[in-house]
């Protein structure tokens, strides 16, 4: 288990999150033109986007999208006043702004964080609105260090229009708790399984809904996987949880 972990350093994160931004410019240039014109479209696309951090059900400026947007603008040189706070990009929309909207986080698990952003409604000076109401008046990325293959599915379903940008993408078959992973050396699986549930359990996750005390993740998604200063809830808990003496590999801030 400890050798299929995966961590990501603060230099890594950064080169991710910075190729899946730069990953936009496919959407901005025009099939044929020549490179100082492509890139003149590049630096209107900087110039105009509206950058937009997802934030979490209870919205704090702890959420680590505004992380990202920080990151933004001192690793790709957005200005600062295109910043903006869900509500204030959406007022700009309302408004008729048809600029373009980057949302930026760090790890995408099962879409949940993005989609309430995405649904959250706001008050305009035109009403109550929402990005998803507003969908199709502007071109609408969400930039990420690393996805599941399971939330880019939920997030493509449910937000057909947003195009999404990964620094790395985890396939389903990443998944600790499914018979048919990959994570687990060969003729591991079976045994590997049991070990996660009964450390699970012992650890006090002994739910099997999916929620946040399910003894496989968030979700069932049952990763291995962290970055300096994120663990997503979507891991197995052993990895994380420090109940009854349990000394894990990584600790959640």
């Amino acid at each position: 288990m400890l050798s299929r972990f995966t961590f990501l350093s603060h230099a890594l994160v950064d080169r991710l999150f910075v190729s899946a931004f730069h990953d936009v410019s496919n959407y901005v240039g025009r099939r044929g033109e020549d490179f100082p014109t492509r890139q003149a479209r590049w630096q209107a696309f900087c110039d105009q986007a509206i950058v937009v951090p997802v934030m979490g059900e209870r919205p704090n400026p702890s959420d680590s999208g505004w992380g990202f947007a920080r990151k933004a603008r001192q690793l790709l040189g957005i200005a600062e006043g295109k910043l903006m706070q869900p509500q204030e990009a959406v007022e700009a929309i309302a408004n008729g702004s048809t600029a373009p909207v980057v949302f930026v986080d760090d790890f995408v698990g099962s879409g949940d964080q993005f989609l309430r952003t995405w649904r959250r409604k706001h008050e305009t000076a035109v009403g109550t609105r929402s990005f998803a109401q507003l969908s199709g008046a502007s071109p609408i990325f969400y930039c990420n260090v690393f996805m599941t293959q399971y939330g880019r599915d939920r997030i493509t379903l449910n937000a057909p229009t947003v195009r999404l940008l990964t620094g790395n993408m985890i396939p389903l078959d990443h998944n600790h708790a499914r018979c048919d992973s990959v994570i687990w050396p060969a003729g591991q699986v079976t045994n590997g399984i049991r070990l996660a549930r009964r450390i699970g359990h012992s650890l006090g996750y002994n739910a099997i809904n999916g929620g946040l005390r399910d003894w496989r993740g968030y979700h069932r998604l049952g990763l291995g996987v962290a970055m300096e200063d994120s663990v997503p809830d979507a891991n197995l808990p052993l990895f994380f949880e420090d109940a009854n003496g349990w000394q894990p590999l990584v600790r959640r801030s």
